[in-house]
């Protein structure tokens, strides 16, 4: 089973962070409080990391390029932060979080590593949708909710689709549906 670490300076913020996903029933394996802490977990578990703006022991890009892509990073940064989501390979969540975006992007994680639902299958059969409409609006969403340029959430989809053997029109009915 996939999990969850929640990394902050702030050991109250983090484990506030860690109650809220468990509160939706999403598996949180622990709390950090440096970026040391975070590669352990990215070594050894490799699967989602929930990360505050700062780690006093370690700069985020340096963080996300030594994790190497053994672990998915979804960063907690205020607005006016949210240019640094340019130089690292994350998605992003605004402070104050909103609980229900908070958890839709980490169950978008979970699921964009899983082989589609039937659900998407369904959508994707039934052919009412343009294929580059619904790219659009899931790289649309990835933009608003999580603060990724356009260039930024065609990558990640890429990504997230290579990594799991599905196709990008899958990857964007996962990304519309589960959110």
């Amino acid at each position: 089973m996939k999990g969850i670490l929640v990394a902050n300076a702030n050991a109250a913020a983090a484990r506030q962070i860690a109650a809220v996903l468990r509160s939706a029933g999403l598996p949180v394996f622990g709390v950090a409080v440096s970026g040391a802490k975070v590669l352990d977990f990215c070594r050894s578990r490799g699967e989602v990391c929930v990360c505050g703006g700062f780690l006093p022991d370690m700069p985020l890009r340096r963080l996300t390029e030594l994790a190497g892509g053994r672990c998915d990073f979804i960063l907690t940064l205020k607005a006016t932060e949210w240019p640094m989501l340019q130089d690292v390979k994350a998605l992003g969540v605004r402070i104050p979080i909103v609980r229900t975006d908070l958890i839709a992007t980490v169950n978008l994680m979970f699921s964009l590593d899983e082989p589609p639902s039937l659900l998407v299958k369904k959508k994707m059969e039934t052919g009412q949708e343009d294929d580059k409409k619904v790219i659009l609006q899931a790289k649309e969403l990835l933009m608003q909710r999580n603060g990724l340029s356009e260039n930024q959430a065609h990558r990640f989809l890429q990504k997230k689709s290579m990594n799991a053997g599905n196709k990008l029109i899958e990857s964007a009915w996962i990304t519309l549906l589960r959110t």
